[in-house]
């Protein structure tokens, strides 16, 4: 009777460890993606001379591309320990939102992929959008 009652306990330990394992690696995942995200914006923020209206207006068609790693720290380029990759490309907020009254803004749109060794369609994809006054 105890044997079954320890048994029984110990497959329901089992269960939450299981859920609880689930629940910290996507916590780690949105932490790493507000990381990711903070930095890239920052960077184009505050580095006007390399990216200036002409080359946001260029990231429409073709997006600019930041390397990360597992804990979200920068990569110069994409090597072995890439596991993030964060694409940005850019819109007008005036065709975004419809809006003459931004006029002077970018929206950001940011799609962060992970792993980045998994092929095109096995991977994880977020979206995020910001704006920046330009």
């Amino acid at each position: 009777m105890a044997l079954g009652i320890i048994s029984f306990v110990i497959v329901g330990i089992l269960g939450l460890l299981s859920v609880g394992l689930s629940t910290a690696k996507k916590s780690t995942r949105a932490t790493n993606l507000s990381a990711i995200s903070s930095q890239v914006i920052s960077s184009i923020r505050n580095d006007t001379n390399t990216y200036t209206s002409a080359v946001l207006t260029g990231m429409v068609s073709t997006p600019v591309r930041f390397y990360f790693n597992y804990s979200g720290s920068p990569q110069t380029t994409s090597n072995s320990e890439t596991f993030y990759l964060c694409e940005v490309g850019s819109e007008t907020a005036s065709s975004v939102l419809g809006a003459t009254t931004l006029s002077g803004y970018t929206v950001l749109i940011l799609t962060v992929s992970s792993p980045l060794a998994a092929p095109e369609a096995n991977r994880d994809k977020e979206v995020l959008h910001a704006t920046i006054p330009r």
